[in-house]
């Protein structure tokens, strides 16, 4: 069975009655991913290969696990508006006011909230395999989001010298 095919019938087997398609991205993006306004599921097939070769499982089985992490952004009433206040923040960080202490929060908020639960789903089998995973993509991501924040407000400081420079010049 492919991987669209064995995503589908999980899913159906959820409750969830969504199409799946298959992505074909670069290894480091996410292995799926929850797309609430198109209402379907994602899978990066080189990501699902390359976590099935690296943890040493079948790739229907790391497909499952990272269904289960979506599935909880699914079931999270909660999403689409922490993925608001993230997206706000963000956009806060990028006109100067210092929020990333809040996004940081809000960010982890939203992803320990889809790895609860996405645990729900987790055949008995994977259990162990997906908290071991749950708590490497919490690492990733806690370092992930730290370099985001550092580049954005590198950025901004980049903009607020060019901004002062121009009203240096301007004053002149």
């Amino acid at each position: 069975m492919d991987l669209v095919t064995a995503a589908k019938k999980f899913l159906t087997a959820c409750g969830i009655d969504w199409p799946v398609k298959a992505a074909f991205q670069n290894e480091k993006t996410a292995a799926a991913v929850f797309d609430p306004k198109r209402k379907e599921f994602r899978i990066n097939m080189a990501r699902i290969f390359q976590l099935a070769d690296k943890q040493k499982m079948k790739p229907e089985d790391s497909l499952i696990l990272a269904l289960c992490h979506e599935i909880g952004y699914y079931a999270d009433p909660q999403f689409e508006e922490l993925t608001r206040t993230i997206d706000g923040q963000y956009r806060q960080l990028q006109e100067f006011q210092a929020v990333e202490a809040e996004l940081m929060a809000t960010i982890l908020q939203r992803e320990i909230q889809a790895r609860n639960l996405g645990q729900a789903f987790v055949p008995e089998r994977l259990r162990l395999s997906y908290r071991q995973a749950e708590e490497r993509n919490l690492q990733m991501l806690k370092q992930r989001s730290e370099v985001e924040i550092l580049e954005c407000k590198q950025k901004c400081q980049r903009l607020r010298m060019s901004e002062s420079d121009i009203e240096y010049y301007a004053r002149e």
